[in-house]
């Protein structure tokens, strides 16, 4: 049986908030006999033949055996070594480091629950008071992998976060989420929509951010069989929200050659800066991140002199092509103002690799926004 159809077989059995919680799971269904068996990949659960083959063209065939409780110790597909950033730590549920030879801070936020000799407040206090003492100008918190714990943990994260003055600037705070980040990582996801201009990088959440949860352990009366239900509703974001899971505002996909070349590159996205020789005046179209909904958002932008002249589309908050302006500061960074409907609006951005990143500010309040180029303006 093909891997395609092997995968379509098993998806049926896959619990699941959305596709994305599929994509994370199914490696693991896939390696479990009585599914195999039950939904007709395999004849026989005692044994599994299985064929492999490689880049090259070469097959491996095996017969396969259940493993009941033994220790396995795993091949690694990629060189012996380090493995990426987010790998390192895998005994502790959060800790950080500064990047070497830049004033970035990376903080790795692998589990909501407290580690035996720090909790989540103590960590959030010692992170920040790393990111005022090394004056830095960005903070990257990985949420990938994180399946949950307690949400009620999040609290001190978020709130340093919201007072942090020396963050609140384009392209100064990102957030890390994957297919893996789920329950009480998902209720942090969505605060961080709700409540700060940090911009969200990586894939599509495992969980919905209005769900049910809390699931309890429930025996059936006539088969005995153990079942888990889940027994509260969290709203997190607002009534309207349909989602099926918190999408982000740069959507970088994390393939199997990365990983086995030990390459990230969503943690890239984020560190990303101005390519040699970029250039800022053209077309530009995104979003911008309007809590839990995403505006479609294009610049229109050519230099004057000094001085940024072009159009603001923001689309479903009733701007469309409103005139532009702002004064030239820096060589990899954008400052328009307009006014639409009588209310300022204003966007500070910067480029980070091929993509300008920054903040719309509206009504005193700053929205994360990214965008692609899309035209390059011919200098005048």
């Amino acid at each position: 049986m093909p891997v395609r159809q092997a995968m379509a077989a098993v998806e049926p059995a896959i619990q699941r908030d959305n596709d994305s919680q599929v994509r994370n799971l199914m490696p693991n269904w896939l390696v479990c006999p009585e599914i195999l068996h039950a939904r007709g990949v395999i004849a026989d659960r005692e044994r599994a033949p299985i064929v492999v083959e490689r880049a090259d063209g070469r097959r491996i065939e095996a017969e396969l055996e259940p493993v009941a409780g033994d220790p396995v110790r795993w091949l690694d597909a990629r060189p012996v070594g380090d493995g990426s950033l987010r790998e390192r730590n895998p005994g502790r549920n959060h800790w950080f480091t500064r990047l070497p030879g830049t004033r970035t801070i990376y903080a790795r936020y692998l589990q909501v629950l407290d580690d035996s000799d720090e909790t989540v407040a103590q960590f959030a206090d010692s992170l920040f008071a790393a990111v005022e003492a090394t004056r830095a100008d960005r903070l990257v918190l990985d949420l990938r992998g994180n399946v949950g714990g307690d949400g009620g943990l999040n609290r001190p994260l978020v709130q340093h976060l919201i007072r942090c003055d020396r963050l609140q600037r384009p392209g100064a705070m990102w957030a890390l989420i994957d297919r893996g980040t789920f329950s009480a990582a998902v209720m942090m996801s969505a605060d961080l929509e709700l409540r700060t201009a940090m911009l969200l990088a990586g894939e599509k959440t495992g969980g919905h951010p209005n769900s049910y949860g809390d699931s309890r352990r429930t025996v059936l009366p006539n088969s005995g069989l153990t079942v888990r239900i889940s027994s509260l509703y969290w709203q997190l974001t607002g009534p309207q929200d349909k989602r099926d899971g918190i999408t982000p505002h740069v959507p970088v996909a994390m393939r199997f050659a990365d990983w086995q070349a030990n390459r990230d590159p969503v943690l890239e996205a984020a560190l990303a800066g101005a390519l040699p020789g970029a250039r800022l005046p053209g077309t530009w179209r995104g979003t911008v991140g309007w809590q839990f909904r995403r505006l479609g958002f294009t610049i229109e932008s050519a230099l004057r002199g000094s001085t940024w002249q072009g159009t603001v589309t923001v689309t479903g908050a009733g701007v469309t092509a409103a005139p532009a302006t702002g004064r030239r500061s820096k060589d990899d960074e954008m400052v328009l103002s307009w006014t639409s409907n009588g209310r300022p609006w204003s966007f500070t951005g910067r480029l980070a690799g091929e993509r300008l990143v920054g903040l719309v500010r509206y009504g005193g309040i700053d929205y994360p926004a990214a965008l692609e180029r899309v035209a390059v303006t011919s200098a005048p």
